[in-house]
């Protein structure tokens, strides 16, 4: 069970489940090892992620800053925590092993998806879809 094996944590019906956490925050979850890096390095890059985001956000609030420098800096802080939590994460946590993504020679690696007809439903639905995704950008790029 992948659970188990990353968060160290199996409740049985003979134990609380207090005294099963406390066992699982002790790594003794019935003497199976278990790796809690990747939950928590996972846990930590987004945390590291959204206060970065969040602190170069706020730089749109700086009077130090012109208006269009202003919108650029709010436009960008996404990207620019993305990957600093990236930078961060590739270079602090080199040392734990992610596991390695194989990659299964037998099939093809490209392979077209067939299509079928779709039904008068998905038809309208799509068509619904995107006159309120053009709406939307429409109504989007009238603002200034």
């Amino acid at each position: 069970n992948e659970f188990s094996l990353y968060y160290c944590f199996r409740a049985s019906s003979t134990n609380s489940t207090l005294e099963a956490a406390v066992k699982g925050i002790a790594g003794e979850a019935a003497g199976t090892p278990c790796f809690p890096t990747k939950p928590l390095l996972a846990l930590l890059l987004i945390l590291i992620t959204v206060y970065v985001g969040v602190v170069i956000f706020n730089f749109k609030y700086s009077p130090y800053l012109n208006a269009d420098k202003r919108v650029m800096v709010a436009d960008y802080a996404l990207v620019v925590a993305a990957a600093v939590g990236t930078v961060l994460g590739s270079y602090y946590f080199r040392k734990i092993d992610l596991g390695k993504f194989y990659v299964n020679e037998e099939r093809p690696l490209f392979e077209l998806v067939t299509f079928r007809t779709p039904s008068l439903g998905a038809l309208f639905a799509s068509i619904a879809l995107g006159f309120i995704m053009s709406f939307k950008k429409n109504k989007d790029g009238n603002k200034s």
